[in-house]
């Protein structure tokens, strides 16, 4: 049987970021993934400030940002009412080291990573492989795998789950997801109409009873066409197999009259506030959407992912080279507690504000907030800085 030190399950962003880390501490790692190929799309395409030092502390910030797009700057948008509430992070600029958010189509970003893991001599990428259990003992794990030549298994000496919300390594042990579902699923657009000629930054969320919505450009340059990520919600009553047919009311209601659209693709999402019991269980941690799911308006779901990879970083080895690994415990549960207690209440008060705002009489009083919060410099510095606080306990924790 093949032997590896730590085997990753998942070749997504969180996955890789976990491996190259590893790598770059010295680890023999093995990432398998069950896609033959990268996926496309604009999924996860927008990269929160607060994760781009462990892009950095990797190595690979300077060329994922030559590759995309940043701004500093975001607005809340109100179609209904012609109103604009422009946000930016340079009034933190002296607070946090990357004033910026990213973004970065997934497929790209994956590239970059694989990229930079083939460097590392102990480090391998299997596509087409997925795990599909395992088994524990005293000494490793035994992984089980499928792929093209059918079943075979590794042994390694610790797994992380980083393969998502249907993770066949949390349901080998027996985790599940406890929490609920929100009664709307997210339609996620790429649309050719440039928004900016509705004026506003890159990074958009509209709020009102038109459309509420979150949008952001993920690809625009010389000779490259504009597309938009355009990210709506609604009811998940509403038959999921004519989602397209609803579409162009949906932009009806937001663009000019006569405008086209163009909508490239689009996928449709549940969306959930869910967590698992334990992060780490035995010899296996569980990073990424594998350990929660929260709803996408707050960017916080892969940030609070790309936290969790900075956490096995930073103690994996430490337990390689013989520490007790209680330290593992005592970081999942830290990771835990940070999820429950603070990005989850903050993902879903972010939904609340963007899609609920109208439907419950609230929308005059948020519009004065957000008229008050951006005409006034420290309104704006004590938003902002509540999201740095929620950041630098996330690295708080880890570190620790």
């Amino acid at each position: 049987m093949r032997e590896t030190g730590v085997v990753v399950a998942g070749g997504g962003v969180v996955g890789l970021t976990t491996a190259l880390g590893l790598a770059r501490a010295g680890v023999e790692v093995t990432v398998y993934d069950d896609a033959a190929v990268a996926p496309m799309g604009t999924a996860d395409a927008v990269y929160h400030w607060s994760v781009l030092p462990v892009f950095a502390g990797l190595d690979v910030l300077d060329e994922l940002v030559a590759a995309g797009t940043t701004s500093a700057r975001w607005a809340f948008v109100v179609p209904e009412r012609d109103l604009r509430f422009t946000l930016d992070l340079e009034v933190l600029a002296d607070e946090i080291e990357h004033p910026y958010h990213l973004t970065v189509q997934r497929d790209v970003i994956v590239a970059h990573l694989v990229g930079a893991l083939a460097a590392h001599p102990s480090a391998r990428f299997v596509r087409g492989t997925a795990v599909t259990g395992l088994a524990q003992d005293a000494g490793g794990v035994t992984v089980e795998l499928d792929g093209a030549e059918g079943p075979d298994q590794v042994r390694a000496g610790w797994i992380v789950g980083a393969d998502g919300a249907g993770s066949r390594v949390r349901q080998s042990l027996g985790l599940g997801l406890a929490g609920h579902t929100w009664p709307e699923r997210l339609v996620s657009t790429t649309i050719g109409f440039d928004l900016a000629e509705l004026g506003g930054p890159p990074y958009q969320s509209w709020l009102g009873a038109l459309q509420p919505a979150v949008a952001n450009l993920i690809q625009a340059g010389p000779g490259v066409p504009t597309r938009w990520r355009f990210a709506y919600p609604e009811l998940r009553t509403l038959p999921e197999e004519t989602v397209d047919a609803r579409m162009a009311d949906v932009f009806e209601a937001i663009l000019p009259d006569g405008a086209d659209p163009l909508v490239v693709d689009w996928s449709a999402y549940r969306m959930h506030e869910r967590v698992v019991e334990t992060f780490c269980l035995g010899r296996a941690l569980l990073v990424g959407d594998a350990a929660h799911l929260t709803n996408p308006t707050s960017g916080l779901g892969m940030a609070t992912g790309l936290f969790d990879a900075a956490s096995v970083v930073e103690h994996l080895p430490r337990v390689l080279d013989g520490a007790d690994p209680v330290l593992l415990e005592r970081a999942a549960q830290e990771r835990r507690a940070v999820f429950c207690d603070q990005v989850s209440p903050a993902s879903a008060e972010r939904k609340d504000l963007l899609f609920h705002s109208a439907a419950t009489g609230r929308l005059d009083a948020r519009i004065e907030w957000l008229r008050e919060t951006v005409t006034d410099r420290d309104a704006a510095r004590s938003l902002l800085r509540k999201e740095n606080r929620l950041v630098r306990e996330q690295i708080g924790l880890r570190a620790r």
